[in-house]
């Protein structure tokens, strides 16, 4: 599975991630939440606990896995359909240059075994 970092939180974790997955043959997109975010959602799920109350669905998403919102992974899906199926406030970061880093990593079965980014297309 290859991962393309396209933004990161002020302390330098991922945020916003696509990537190749070669078991699923298709590209992902993942929206990840910052440590205050997972820390306020693993507090809400104590407190949901406590009270009897359920949690927002997002809240458990959070935090089991620290992703906000995530897409993608359709087998077999072209890279055209993946582009536009990015809600609209990612879209931007995902322009021509990331497009083609996700095509050649689609059809390179290493991708996401070593060092690889933005700047090796420079």
């Amino acid at each position: 599975m290859s991962r393309i970092i396209l933004s990161k939180h002020d302390d330098g974790t991922p945020k916003f991630v696509v990537g190749w997955d070669h078991p699923a043959r298709g590209a992902f997109w993942q929206d990840w939440a910052s440590q205050a975010e997972v820390a306020q959602a693993e507090k809400d799920m104590e407190k949901a606990e406590r009270t009897g109350i359920g949690p927002h669905s997002e809240t458990v998403q959070i935090s089991e896995t620290g992703v906000k919102r995530e897409g993608g992974m359709w087998p077999g899906i072209s890279l055209d359909k993946f582009q536009e199926s990015l809600p609209d406030d990612l879209k931007p970061m995902v322009g021509d240059v990331v497009m083609g880093l996700l095509w050649a990593h689609s059809e390179d079965p290493d991708s996401g075994y070593g060092p690889g980014g933005l700047t090796d297309l420079a």
